[in-house]
């Protein structure tokens, strides 16, 4: 191999921690957002009109929704090949 080889593959190690550990944060609002306490249901819009820098950001409950959506997205993509980020995280 390489070592502009190499090094693709050491920044493909690299991204799969970065990616792993993205991971493991985003479970765990997964889990509260849709689990217990289920801020899913908890947050409203209301709520989330009443903090100033949100409302000022227009930030919207289906916006909130629509990023949780992505994350358990992206983490059935990264279960399905997670052994092998586990591996290239690792090198």
């Amino acid at each position: 191999m390489d070592a502009p080889q190499q090094n693709f593959v050491t920044k493909l190690g690299q991204q799969a921690r970065v990616l792993k550990t993205a991971r493991d944060a985003c479970l765990e609002l997964t889990t509260l957002y849709n689990g217990t306490p289920n801020w899913g249901a908890l947050i409203t819009q209301e709520e989330i009109d009443s903090v100033t820098s949100f409302h000022a950001a227009g930030l919207t409950k289906a916006q909130v929704d629509g990023v949780i959506f992505t994350m358990q997205e992206i983490n059935a993509h990264i279960l399905t090949y997670l052994t092998e980020f586990v591996m290239l995280a690792n090198l």
